[in-house]
C-alpha cells in the first residue's frame, strides 16, 4: 500500500519536502512511505499519524483474564457512546442516535450474510464487502514490523484510551522512531476524533504542528 501510494504521490509532487499523515491504519501507511521516501533520499519535512497503536500496545488488553477483558471491552464501549453523545448536542442528538442504530442494524446483516454463505452462494451487501476489506487491513496491520525512522514524528492520541491497555503515551511507537515522538492529546476517545465537532479541535493542533514543522 505504501509503495503504491509513493507512486501516486510521486505524480502530484516529485519531489520533498513531504507532509504526510494518516489516521488509524493510515498512520502506518504513512510511516512506512515516510521511511521509502527517507530512504530514496527525499526530505519528510512532518509525519503526522493519528491514534494508531501498535500492535503490542494493543496486545497488552487482551493478557488479562476473560472477565476483566470482556469487562474492559463494555465499560469503554459505554463510556464512548456516552462521550460521543453528550458532544454531539442537544440539535444532533437524535440524528446521532439513529446513526448508531443504524450501524448496529448494519452489522447485524453482516453477521447474518457470513452466516448465510456458509451454506449458499449469495450476493453482498456494500456492508460486507467493507467489512471484509477491514478483516484485510487488520491482516496487513498486525503483519507490518515497522523499520527504525531517524525522523521525528507527531502522534495525535485520544485522551481517553480503552481500558486495560498499558500506560504509553506514545502507543508503542517510541522504540522505532530515533528522532522522538511528540505526543499531542486530543479529546475524547478515538472513535469520532476526526468527525463534528472534534475535528476543528484536531484541525488546529495539526495546523499548529505543520508550522512549527515547516518553521524548522
Amino acid at each position: 500500500m505504501a509503495d503504491q501510494y509513493v507512486r501516486e504521490l510521486k505524480t502530484v509532487q516529485p519531489h520533498g519536502p513531504y507532509l504526510l499523515g494518516g489516521w488509524c491504519l493510515g498512520g502506518d501507511v504513512a510511516f512506512e512511505m515516510a521511511g521509502q521516501l527517507r530512504a530514496a533520499g527525499d526530505e519528510v519535512a512532518m509525519l503526522v499519524m493519528v491514534d494508531n497503536p501498535r500492535p503490542e500496545y494493543v496486545a497488552h488488553e487482551r493478557q488479562v483474564p476473560a472477565p476483566l477483558r470482556v469487562w474492559n471491552r463494555v465499560r469503554t464501549r459505554l463510556s464512548m457512546e456516552w462521550s460521543n453523545l453528550v458532544e454531539v448536542g442537544w440539535a444532533r442528538m437524535p440524528r446521532f442516535v439513529v446513526e448508531r442504530l443504524s450501524r448496529l442494524g448494519l452489522l447485524g446483516l453482516v453477521g447474518l450474510e457470513a452466516l448465510v454463505e456458509r451454506w449458499v452462494a449469495i450476493p453482498h451487501s456494500q456492508a460486507y464487502r467493507h467489512k471484509m476489506l477491514e478483516a484485510v487491513h487488520e491482516k496487513a496491520y498486525e503483519a507490518y514490523h515497522p523499520g527504525p525512522y531517524s525522523g521525528a514524528v507527531t502522534l495525535v492520541r485520544a485522551e481517553q484510551q480503552p481500558f486495560g491497555r498499558a500506560a504509553d503515551s506514545a502507543l508503542g511507537w517510541d522504540r522505532y522512531v530515533d528522532g522522538g515522538v511528540d505526543v499531542i492529546e486530543a479529546p475524547g476517545h478515538r472513535v469520532g476524533l476526526l468527525s463534528e465537532p472534534r475535528v476543528g479541535v484536531v484541525a488546529e493542533q495539526i495546523r499548529a504542528a505543520i508550522g512549527r514543522a515547516l518553521s524548522e
